[in-house]
């Protein structure tokens, strides 16, 4: 699933006029190593209860990528 994320978002940011899709497709890669790098330091119990906070900003990159998706198909509405 990383891999997916990750190839995505270089895909948008390299190859498409969107690229702000691309950069908010790397806000999960960010939240996850985030998630990591707390697990690692301060053990993983840790890590794994950022999984609220983090999750509430994936959500909130996933519903910015689609309000811009929405809004380049139909420019008129």
């Amino acid at each position: 699933m990383i891999l997916a994320f990750f190839s995505n978002a270089i895909a948008f940011l390299r190859f498409s006029t969107q690229q702000k899709v691309g950069y908010l497709l790397t806000v999960p890669l960010a939240m996850w190593f985030i998630m990591l790098v707390v697990g690692a330091i301060k053990g993983m119990e840790r890590g794994l209860a950022l999984d609220y906070y983090t999750n509430a900003v994936i959500a909130a990159a996933f519903l910015a990528s689609g309000f811009i998706l929405k809004t380049s198909r139909n420019p008129e509405n």
